[in-house]
């Protein structure tokens, strides 16, 4: 009698999942804008969608604080830069005042 070969089935490959790319979300801002000589506030940022997110120079996660302490008045800068590598720049300015307020440069 012939011998019966097995037919090959064909397993289907899974079908890639499109995942919606997230659109760019900038916020940066710090609790208080005002502030006295070597008091606090607290710097905020959330951003998303983006391919890297810097604080003074330093790489930082998109969501994060950071509590700040100055004796005159200064801005900060968050440094973005977009998924096609475009720079963008956001800033907040703590000004300090007050009996021993040093006026900023």
């Amino acid at each position: 009698p012939p011998t019966l070969v097995p037919t090959p089935t064909l397993i289907p490959s899974p079908t890639p999942q499109l995942t919606a790319t997230p659109r760019m979300y900038v916020d940066f801002r710090a609790d208080t804008t005002l502030i006295l000589p070597s008091a606090c506030t607290t710097l905020r940022w959330d951003v998303e969608g983006v391919q890297g997110v810097y604080l003074d120079g330093q790489l930082q996660p998109g969501h994060g604080t950071l509590q700040v302490c100055t004796q005159t008045s200064r801005t900060f800068v968050l440094h973005i830069v977009t998924r096609e590598g475009m720079p963008i720049d956001r800033s907040v300015t703590v000004a300090v005042y007050g009996p021993s307020a040093t006026p900023a440069p």
